[in-house]
């Protein structure tokens, strides 16, 4: 299901920008895409294509996750995830795992895209935000 839902946040992110296609993203990734090999322990098999698809995919999912959940004005009424809280309760706990986790140079890039470039206070806030319930006191 989660698998689906980045596909459908990327496209609902840019038609939201306006544009036709992610090339842009594919672009300013690809630059990125080496270093962000070498923060992960094992060796990732993705030929370069995939592993750009793959950051680019989780990246602007996880962005667009955080907006929609600071900011519940953006959600889609239908959209499942933030439907039922054990789903938001289960990405978020997921996303904390050390396995899971996107370069945060990955996540920066792809904001400065999306939002307003070189505003990482904000995307920090976002992810304070939609972590708080997780993180400890």
């Amino acid at each position: 299901m989660i698998e689906e839902h980045k596909l459908s946040y990327l496209q609902l992110l840019l038609e939201r920008k306006n544009e036709a296609d992610p090339e842009r993203y594919v672009f300013a990734i690809r630059s990125l895409e080496q270093e962000a090999r070498r923060c992960y322990a094992e060796p990732i098999s993705l030929s370069p294509a995939d592993m750009i698809e793959m950051l680019i995919l989780d990246g602007c999912f996880i962005i667009e996750l955080m907006w929609n959940f600071e900011t519940p004005c953006l959600r889609d009424r239908n959209d499942p995830i933030f439907k039922m809280d054990c789903i938001i309760n289960s990405l978020q706990r997921n996303l904390m795992l050390f396995e899971d986790q996107l370069p945060f140079s990955i996540l920066c890039k792809l904001f400065n895209l999306i939002e307003v470039p070189n505003k990482h206070n904000r995307l920090t806030h976002l992810a304070l935000c939609f972590f708080r319930d997780v993180l400890p006191d």
